[in-house]
């Protein structure tokens, strides 16, 4: 029964999707990439609530009458190593809830030195006696930020460069295009080894580069759709009823504009990640005791022939966290594209 005679029937009139629930449900079609969407929110969580997963400190306990959230927030006068001497002198009325995992991520523990997987350490320990799992669960906190961060960066970079240069064109678009050709000479992982040659580690110098120098591709993308949707109606519309540029550019036209780049900032973020894991790797990530996924390969590359989980764990949550965000990018781009739509 066609629309006009639902309507004379009685029935009320169909309402039609917005354009971000159509691509919602193209989205949902693919099976492989709603795993990954998934996988990268259990990531998340993991990330936010490391402290309450795995550490040396309890999540909540009670003590001679005081409550303390130890693993929350640092408490006065007691020390990390004391928690546990605590809980064997605690009286009948005081109580301690634990992590899943009761190891810091820089706990060491000497006997346990290099030790396989077991029921006391699920994913065993590296070269200094710390459990492999408390410091892939803080690690995933450092992968995490260098990704968003770093993207974050170069995503408010891209928009306004891309955006002015695609609305005003002529000197502007030949300015801006001129610098994005300087910036995409300089590839961000030799610039980020080359500072760190002069500068002390620090993750947020990598943060920095990565999103200074990534934003060449946004800002090409932005430019793009600024060129299409500046010479439609709407935009046109906004300029006779008189609207500044700034108003009509990121109040109309860049809502418009803006899907390609959600798909640019998934592999940005695999990317991101990707990179901070090499650099780790190569010793020149963040420093020790700072967990990280990278920092953790390091440490297995004198111990390969036998500490086999040091190289297995954290590569393989490297490869499942870098192919989930580039599942998630890849079923987003199709959703978007109308002419990759099923």
């Amino acid at each position: 029964m066609s629309r006009e005679k639902l309507e004379s029937a009685g029935a009320p009139p169909r309402r039609g999707r917005s354009y971000w629930a159509i691509v919602w449900r193209q989205f949902r079609r693919q099976t492989m990439a709603m795993g990954a969407l998934v996988c990268i929110i259990g990531l998340f969580l993991v990330a936010i609530f490391a402290g309450c997963i795995a550490n040396d400190r309890p999540i909540i306990m009670r003590y001679k009458g005081t409550l303390y959230v130890p693993a929350v927030r640092t408490t006065g006068s007691i020390a990390a190593s004391d928690f546990k001497k605590i809980e064997a002198d605690m009286d009948d009325g005081d109580w301690a809830v634990w992590p899943l995992v009761r190891y810091g991520p820089a706990e060491n523990v000497l006997e346990d030195f290099l030790t396989p997987p077991s029921a006391r350490h699920l994913l065993g320990t590296d070269h200094l006696g710390r459990d492999v799992l408390s410091r892939m669960v803080h690690g995933s906190r450092v992968s995490l930020s260098v990704g968003f961060v770093a993207v974050s960066i170069y995503l408010v970079i891209g928009v306004i460069f891309g955006s002015l240069a695609g609305y005003f064109r002529g000197w502007v678009d030949i300015v801006v295009s001129r610098f994005i050709e300087i910036i995409i000479c300089f590839p961000s992982f030799f610039l980020i080894l080359t500072l760190i040659a002069f500068l002390p580690q620090n993750i947020y110098i990598i943060m920095a580069v990565i999103g200074f120098t990534g934003w060449p591709g946004v800002a090409r993308l932005i430019r793009g759709e600024f060129f299409k949707q500046r010479e439609m109606e709407y935009v046109m519309a906004a300029r006779g009823l008189g609207l500044g540029a700034g108003r009509i550019m990121f109040r109309h036209v860049l809502p418009n504009s803006v899907a390609p780049v959600l798909v640019s900032a998934t592999f940005g973020v695999a990317g991101a990640i990707l990179t901070e894991s090499a650099l780790s790797y190569l010793g020149f990530g963040v420093p020790e005791p700072t967990a990280s996924w990278g920092r953790l390969l390091a440490s297995s590359k004198e111990f390969v022939d036998f500490a086999w989980w040091l190289v297995l764990f954290p590569g393989l949550a490297i490869f499942a966290t870098i192919t989930s965000y580039n599942l998630v990018g890849e079923a987003l781009r199709d959703a978007i594209d109308p002419r990759l739509r099923q």
